[in-house]
This record gives C-alpha cells, sequence and structure tokens, in this order.
C-alpha cells in the first residue's frame, strides 16, 4: 500500500498517475475490509457468548446480521483470508446454532466450506495468522464429525485436540467458544466407560489450568466440566464444592439461562447427598425465579422442580412411580435452545435399580 503511495506522487505530473492512484485506493479499501472482517468475526463471538450465557433473540438475530454482512464482505474481493473469516462464523453457525430460511445471504454446503479451509491453511501454512487459527479449525472438524457421530474421524480429531487442550483453552482465536470441547471430552468418556481416565486427566494436568475469570463462558464451562467430571465418578460433595464456588466467582444472575443451568445443578448435587436444608433452600429460590413473567420460556423447568422435590422427600409409597413420571416428562420437554442439564441422565441416576433391571431383561 506504502508503494502505490509513493509511486502515486512519484508520477504525479505523467499518465501513470491515475492508475498507481486507483491501485493505492484498491489497496487502501482492502485493508479496510480486512479490518472490518476481524471486527465482524471477535463480534459474532461476543453475540454467541451472550447468547450461550442468556439465550436472549437479540443475540441470535445479532448472529444472523453478522454471518450476512461477512458473506457480503467476502463477495467482494477474490480474497483467501476473507474467505477464512466468513468460513469460522459460518461454519461455528452451522454447528451451534439455529439458521433461519430467512437469512440473506447464501449458506454454504459445510463439507465445501471445510474442503476451501484446510486448502488455503496447507497453501499457506507458513503464515503465522494460520498456524494460529489451525487449532479452532481443527476444533470445528471435531464437532462436525461428533455431531455425524463419525466416530473414527471424530476420534482423530479428538485425541489432537485433548493433547492441545491448554492451548484450546487460553489461546485467543477471536474468543471462539472452544471450551465447548470439554463437554465434548465429558462425552467421550462416558461413552467410553473411562471415567476413570478422565478423573486422572483432571487430578493430573486439567485443574492446573489457568482459566481467567473475565472470559466468562471458558470460566464457566471449566468449573461446570469439572463438576460434571466428579459427579460422574460419584464425587457429588466435590461436585456441589466446585459448583458453590462458581456461584460465588461469578455473579451469574444478569446471565439468565446460565444462572439456572449452574443453580439446577449444585440443587440437584444437594439432593443427591441428602443435604435436605441447602436443597430445600436453592429450590425455593429456583420456584421464585421462575415465577417471573420473563421466564415463561423456561416453563419446562418447572417439571425439573417436581423432580427433585420428589427426590428430596417424596411418599415412600409413591416415590418411585413419581420420579419414574416426571424424568419421563422432564426428557419430554426438555429441548431446544432453553434446555438445561443436559450432559445428566437423570433416569440413570435416580432409578438406576430400574434401569439396571431393565437392562438385565
Amino acid at each position: 500500500m506504502i508503494v502505490y503511495k509513493e509511486l502515486q506522487n512519484l508520477h504525479a505530473f505523467d499518465d501513470n498517475h491515475t492508475y498507481f492512484k486507483n491501485r493505492y485506493n484498491q489497496q487502501v479499501a482492502y485493508a479496510l475490509a480486512m479490518d472490518k472482517a476481524v471486527d465482524l468475526v471477535v463480534q459474532f463471538f461476543r453475540s454467541y457468548d451472550m447468547y450461550y450465557l442468556s439465550r436472549k433473540d437479540k443475540d441470535h438475530a445479532d448472529m444472523i446480521r453478522i454471518m450476512e454482512k461477512i458473506d457480503n464482505l467476502n463477495n467482494l474481493y477474490d480474497s483467501h483470508r476473507l474467505y477464512i473469516f466468513k468460513a469460522i462464523i459460518h461454519i461455528f453457525a452451522r454447528l451451534f446454532i439455529h439458521i433461519p430460511d430467512t437469512i440473506r445471504c447464501e449458506v454454504e454446503d459445510i463439507e465445501q466450506m471445510f474442503d476451501r479451509a484446510f486448502e488455503i491453511l496447507g497453501e499457506y501454512k507458513d503464515d503465522t495468522f494460520y498456524l494460529n487459527i489451525n487449532i479452532l479449525f481443527n476444533f470445528l472438524r471435531f464437532v462436525y464429525y461428533d455431531n455425524k457421530e463419525v466416530r473414527d474421524k471424530s476420534k482423530i480429531y479428538f485425541e489432537i485436540l485433548d493433547y492441545k487442550i491448554e492451548e484450546l483453552l487460553t489461546r485467543y482465536h477471536f474468543n471462539a467458544n472452544t471450551s465447548l470441547f470439554l463437554f465434548r471430552k465429558l462425552r467421550y468418556h462416558l461413552r467410553t466407560n473411562a471415567v476413570e481416565q478422565l478423573v486422572r486427566d483432571v487430578e493430573d494436568y486439567l485443574s492446573h489450568i489457568e482459566v481467567e475469570p473475565y472470559r466468562i463462558t471458558f470460566f464457566v464451562n471449566f468449573y461446570l466440566f469439572l463438576a460434571h467430571t466428579y459427579f460422574a465418578d460419584k464425587n457429588y460433595k466435590k461436585a456441589s464444592r466446585i459448583l458453590y464456588n462458581l456461584r460465588n466467582e461469578i455473579n451469574l444472575r444478569k446471565y439468565v439461562h446460565m444462572d439456572l443451568e449452574v443453580k439446577f445443578f449444585l440443587a440437584l448435587s444437594y439432593v443427591v447427598v441428602e443435604d435436605f436444608d441447602l436443597a430445600n433452600q436453592l429450590i425455593l429460590s429456583l420456584q421464585r425465579q421462575l415465577r417471573k413473567p420473563t421466564m415463561a420460556k423456561y416453563e419446562h423447568a418447572k417439571t425439573l422442580l417436581k423432580v427433585l422435590s420428589v427426590a428430596l422427600g417424596g411418599k415412600p409409597k409413591t416415590r418411585m412411580k413419581n420420579l419414574r413420571t416426571n424424568i419421563a416428562k422432564w426428557k419430554e420437554v426438555n429441548q431446544g435452545r432453553y434446555a438445561l442439564l443436559t450432559e445428566l441422565d437423570l433416569e440413570s441416576l435416580f432409578l438406576r435399580e430400574e434401569v439396571a433391571a431393565g437392562m438385565a431383561v
């Protein structure tokens, strides 16, 4: 860009002046487009974080608008870097949010986006920017295969990411929510009956990773993952301590969805360890919270309250029947963007004897 500016000045009084002036203006416009693209990627992941924590329609709409803007910007130039920015946003959106039919841009086939993105990363493998974001595309590729249950390919990417998990959690990749990998790791170990290995991973190195509280989604997900790990290992008291400390460390009240997620998980932990006083306190707090008019989208959470209440103090004769009924209803209604405690199987937790008997039959 500076070269064209100098050439423009050098040829100020000959026929080449207009050519170099136009080239300079094109370079300025391209540089501005690149800055705009970076801003859009950062805005997208900021909106996703807010959506992830609160599930507000506004944040979802903002992400859709950003998808449209980055597509328009990419169409202005034949630029591999602009395409990478578009691919980051569009692939992440395809994997983690609902994209309405009313979106005003082309939503490219996800496999085609991956193929072109990895082709670019391979062609410019010495570019430090591409080297740094390669792990982000590995994360997206893993989630894609994991969602499609292509186990052999997802395992390859899982092992790459698991080996680089500290980098995945602590490096800045436009603040993309790569901490979601933790829940995939949790599911992987549960699916392969390797909870002991998961606990060893946590205690040997994962618990020593420092996640900054100002990166709220990463911080919350990290400690939720630790709590889930110990909960899966039936160390319910340790899980409850982690959740209790998390609530004290971060004020989640303005992040409605995550506030409910953590409070319900903590209440469930208290129920399981039969800490009646603390469980009742949280259940009453949740009842008051769910009565507010602004909580209409969480009507289904009242069913979860019934599960906890019955588990805590239901009549002995009807307790198992009521648990079975309410857990079945909970599985039916706990769907969509407002779903809670999706990593937990309440049926196995409270009806394990019946589940075991059914499997034996």
